[in-house]
């Protein structure tokens, strides 16, 4: 690419692992590609995933600047912390306005990344989830730079619309309301979360799909077909594997299933829901066909999928989140040139009119129905080779980084641009 950012200093900021975000990796690449000077401030909360996060950074044409805050690091100040944020959100609403309470209130981690960032002057910062915005739009204050925002998720809509939760949805909404503002560059992960932030603000905001680079796609399309059994291999996978997924609701349409493929999974399980769902799959009489798979580099990950007939999508409709959001699983399998099983959520279906052949929509509360589908699709050579060859075509002509990032790049570019 060309050095369209040379000069420019750019600094991405996340309160978690990159090996956990593949969005803000996608974004420096871009950003260094460029011929910016592209920086990446991330929090190291988990010991067990620092090797993944040094191994993906090898290599890359950016720097990478982690803060380890997890117990490991000291258990005192571990501690210290989480009682802080405890105690600050004790605090009534209207304690908010009081300075740093409304930030530290809702995640202790964005005291450590403003310390950190005292450290990265630069002309823009670009913060990736709600806890790094404060700090990002401190740092900007402060070196007279820029404020981006991904919108990963629709963050107020992230927990359960009930009242129990209402005081944590008006925290969320504080924040953005305070420093959403502030900001010149905002993209989303859906057009369906970016219409949400654009109907609260009133302003641009460009929708930026968890698409993935074309080099990570297999070499040709018939490396991407092998079914891992002679019955097919459904495929999940996710960072963590937990409840209200899909899951428990994939083990009721694979007991109905006469295909019999195998559902493989990957990832790392949340404490207790291995053996809560191979306790399920066993009263089921499927806990053959269910195969837990380890959780692997990020770089890796379409390869993988490569391996399996049909990836699954099963968004759970347990949050208004869930109902718009787009994850990256879906673009993993199309750019392995596998096809899609789409949960019925709005914006799958919206999704699903795009893809064609590539992607069915099922019921995950209609067993049977679902089950009755999936058998279809598994038994027909000619329906499956048509699903392989149009996923493969999306994923190289539609749904890749390659593309997606011009837009990404265009947003950036117009902020720096933009009179202060």
């Amino acid at each position: 690419m060309s050095g369209r950012l040379s000069g420019r200093k750019i600094c991405l900021v996340t309160n978690g692992h990159i090996s956990s975000n593949p969005r803000i990796v996608k974004e420096a690449d871009a950003l260094a590609d460029a011929g910016a000077a592209a920086t990446v401030v991330g929090l190291q909360t988990l010991a067990n995933l620092k090797s993944f996060d040094l191994e993906l950074v090898r290599g890359k044409r950016w720097q990478y600047h982690p803060i380890d805050v997890s117990r490991s690091s000291g258990a005192w100040t571990y501690r210290l912390r989480a009682a802080r944020e405890r105690g600050l959100r004790l605090l009534p609403p209207t304690a908010w306005r009081i300075p740093g309470v409304l930030e530290n209130s809702y995640s202790r981690m964005t005291s450590i990344l403003d310390a950190a960032l005292m450290r990265e002057p630069a002309d823009m910062y670009i913060a990736h989830n709600l806890a790094a915005l404060p700090a990002a739009a401190l740092a900007a204050r402060r070196f007279a730079g820029c404020l981006g925002f991904d919108a990963e998720d629709y963050h107020a809509g992230e927990l359960p619309d009930v009242p129990g939760y209402e005081k944590t949805r008006l925290h969320v909404l504080a924040i953005e309301d305070r420093y959403v503002p502030e900001c010149r560059h905002m993209t989303a992960a859906s057009p369906d979360i970016a219409d949400r932030y654009m109907q609260r603000y009133g302003r641009s905001v460009t929708p930026i799909l968890n698409v993935f680079p074309l080099a990570e796609r297999p070499a040709n399309a018939a490396a991407a077909v092998a079914p891992g059994t002679a019955a097919g291999s459904l495929y999940w996978f996710s960072q963590t594997i937990g409840p209200g997924r899909g899951l428990e609701q994939m083990l009721d349409i694979l007991a109905l299933m006469h295909a019999r493929p195998l559902l493989q999974i990957r990832g790392t399980f949340a404490e207790g829901f291995q053996g809560a769902l191979v306790a399920a799959a066993e009263l089921r009489g499927v806990a053959v066909q269910v195969r837990f798979l380890p959780r692997s580099a990020p770089q890796q990950m379409v390869a993988l999928a490569a391996e399996h007939t049909l990836g699954l999508s099963t968004e759970v409709i347990d949050s208004p989140n869930r109902a718009i959001c787009l994850g990256n699983k879906i673009f993993t399998y199309l750019l392995a040139g596998v096809p899609v099983v789409l949960s019925d959520t709005p914006a799958q279906r919206r999704l699903a009119g795009q893809l064609g052949a590539a992607a069915r929509i099922i019921d995950l509360a209609n067993a049977s129905e679902a089950a009755h589908e999936l058998d279809a699709w598994l038994s027909s050579a000619e329906q499956l080779a048509r699903s392989r060859q149009a996923a493969w075509n999306l994923g190289e002509r539609r749904f890749n980084w390659d593309l997606e990032r011009e837009k990404f790049l265009a947003s950036v570019e117009a902020a720096l641009a933009a009179p202060k």
